[in-house]
């Protein structure tokens, strides 16, 4: 099954936190990692498995780096 991840979807989200009642501090986390996710995609891109595993892996890489290890 394919996505693609609208702002829409976005907003949606963000009202579902706030009505889960988290804190503002992981709502701005969690809106600040969607946003970085969102820009590793290409424009229209459809959010698969796959695209989320290759997102994964580029964040553990730069982390990894950050802390000069491997």
């Amino acid at each position: 099954m394919e996505y693609t991840l609208t702002q829409e979807m976005v907003k949606e989200y963000e009202r579902h936190l706030r009505l889960a009642e988290r804190s503002s501090g992981t709502i701005l986390k969690y809106l600040h990692n969607i946003e970085q996710f969102r820009r590793y995609l290409p424009r229209e891109t459809a959010v698969t498995k796959e695209t989320v595993i290759a997102y994964m892996l580029k964040c553990k890489h730069r982390f990894f780096e950050k802390k000069g290890q491997r």
